[in-house]
């Protein structure tokens, strides 16, 4: 049965601040779906004009509203900044994130129209920030006015005048903090994310996997298959589990390098494999769970999706809660062996997390919405926020200090990373802070949580965030490209580095 529903665009400000203005949409923004098995339809507006741009449409008086929402989000926020590593920045480079910022602005309001709405910038009274010390610097600022019009006007309309703080980063480059331990010199490019076990750290290597001893500094090649490896591995009985191109499951014995096939898929298995009520199971691109038992080394197939599983999801109570690529949420009960299904028309992009009893994935509807399920642990009802821009790259929730975190990145512009906070009521997200310029080539923004920061790396740059202080930090790393999320171990951060292996980080050294 249809129902017809009423939304309000929520724009993104500063703090807890939230303004709400109606507008004609096309697709849900903030909507929750709280019964079972209901499917995600596209809400269409009346208006199917809105945004189709024609003579009859008055378009003055849109851009007089547009500069007039811009002032008003210009009353209310007072962080406008650009932030940098380099004090020799230019008005071209200002004018750059200026107007993206007024862009995402405007997108959470005007979406239907933007392709018609052209932005500008005039600049006064610019000052240069400045470098102190290696640690020490001083921001500089610039007056801005924001310039707005038609993409058939001649002249633009402007808003009111506003001030950007222009933030250097203090840049932290110790040589003896890092160094490769694993060099791509002696082995093939390509590594995981890595995962520590008993003091060492295992990483794969297109078809092998490679041992690290910390205390030693060597690295040795356990295992080498014939088909190359597509999950970071899983530890289960004190054994290690890894997926591959193949279907199979490879099982490895740290105890006495023994390895051994434990099961055969009949497609990719790219979940990374999750233990439950004393279980493993691997999902697979043959829409498979499969689950294995080390007792009796007995492996079998339990339910089979409408797609693709490609994440392990989260354990939670002897229960599995998993998304697969058919748009449907599951949880499966191994002890009744009980099937629970909502079809929401979403893939689910990563495993999850549990914090105040509650589940939180990320995912995407129709490949162009962003949303975030969330799973009530109580009595297992499944919800679901949708988020309008349609740009995003987000991380997994990230927890720190009993608040919820993403750090959001866009497809179109990826040197720009700007960390929400998750309004754990209404579940809006709230505009924290953002870092511009900060390199285009690489990111893995799932970040690592050490001495109260959220460490993640972009493109050449290791960047910390200080919640207590509200700032980024950079730890630059001149040369190299980082190529995965990292993984810890006694207080030191790993990471592939493109075309050079995997880098040691001594994180104490930069405190």
């Amino acid at each position: 049965m249809k129902k017809i529903l009423i939304v309000l665009v929520t724009s993104i400000l500063t703090g807890n601040t939230i303004m709400q203005f109606k507008s004609p949409l096309n697709q849900q923004q903030n909507l929750e779906l709280t019964q079972n098995k209901v499917d995600v339809e596209l809400i269409k507006d009346e208006n199917e004009n809105f945004g189709k741009y024609d003579s009859n449409q008055n378009f003055p008086a849109i851009i007089k509203s547009i500069v007039d929402y811009f002032n008003s989000v210009i009353n209310i926020r007072t962080d406008f900044r650009l932030t940098t590593n380099t004090a020799k920045v230019s008005k071209d480079w200002i004018k750059e994130g200026v107007i993206n910022d007024f862009e995402i602005i405007l997108e959470s309001n005007f979406w239907d129209i933007m392709r018609h709405i052209n932005l500008d910038c005039k600049f006064s009274n610019f000052i240069l920030p400045k470098k102190i010390s290696y640690k020490d610097t001083k921001p500089g600022s610039i007056d801005v006015q924001i310039g707005v019009k038609s993409t058939l006007d001649k002249e633009f309309m402007w808003t009111k005048t506003l001030t950007y703080q222009i933030i250097l980063q203090p840049v932290i480059s110790k040589n003896k903090a890092e160094h490769i331990v694993i060099s791509t010199r002696d082995n093939k490019e390509g590594f995981s994310n890595g995962f520590a076990y008993n003091n060492q750290l295992y990483f794969t290597n297109v078809n092998r996997l490679i041992r690290f001893n910390q205390q030693t500094s060597e690295a040795d090649v356990v295992m080498e298959i014939e088909n190359n490896f597509t999950t970071n591995g899983v530890l289960y009985k004190e054994k290690l589990y890894f997926g591959a191109e193949d279907g199979y499951v490879y099982e490895y014995n740290p105890a006495n390098n023994v390895n051994n096939k434990i099961l055969k898929a009949n497609g990719i298995i790219k979940s990374n494999g999750i233990v439950v009520a004393n279980k493993l199971y691997f999902g697979a691109d043959d829409y498979k769970l499969y689950q294995y038992n080390a007792i009796n080394q007995e492996a079998k197939v339990v339910m089979t999706a409408k797609g693709a599983i490609r994440h392990s999801g989260t354990a939670f109570n002897n229960k599995l809660y998993f998304g697969a690529e058919d748009g449907r949420f599951y949880i499966y009960d191994p002890k009744l062996e009980h099937i629970e299904t909502w079809n929401y028309g979403a893939v689910v992009f990563d495993s999850g997390v549990v914090f105040n009893n509650k589940i939180y994935f990320i995912g995407v509807i129709d490949n162009i919405v962003n949303c975030l399920f969330r799973v009530d642990l109580k009595d297992d009802t499944v919800k679901v926020s949708t988020y309008r821009n349609r740009r995003n790259i987000f991380s997994s929730a990230i927890i720190l200090n009993n608040r919820i975190f993403f750090l959001v990145s866009w497809v179109s512009q990826s040197d720009l990373v700007v960390l929400y906070e998750l309004n754990q009521e209404d579940h809006s997200l709230n505009y924290i802070n953002s870092l511009n310029y900060v390199g285009p080539l690489t990111r893995c923004l799932n970040g690592i949580i050490w001495q109260n920061k959220i460490h993640f790396v972009h493109s050449s740059n290791l960047i910390k965030y200080d919640l207590v202080k509200n700032e980024f930090e950079y730890v630059k790393f001149s040369g190299y490209y980082f190529g995965t999320c990292g993984v810890i171990l006694n207080n030191k951060l790993y990471f592939e580095v493109i075309l050079k292996g995997i880098l040691e980080y001594n994180l104490p050294t930069s405190y």
